[in-house]
């Protein structure tokens, strides 16, 4: 089975530090999946996971 999360990035975060948050959450198993930006400019990204 499959676990997902969403993770935004802040309205204010640098991009720099959005992309830290996503390799660190790469190096604890997840793995991105989709990458969407919605109508007002917030990019969201889809992580996947096999459930413990």
């Amino acid at each position: 089975m499959m676990e997902y999360k969403i993770v935004k990035k802040g309205f204010l975060e640098k991009l720099t530090t959005f992309e830290d948050r996503i390799n660190d959450m790469a190096r604890r198993g997840w793995t991105a999946k989709s990458l969407a930006v919605d109508m007002n400019g917030t990019t969201m990204v889809l992580l996947e996971k096999k459930k413990l």
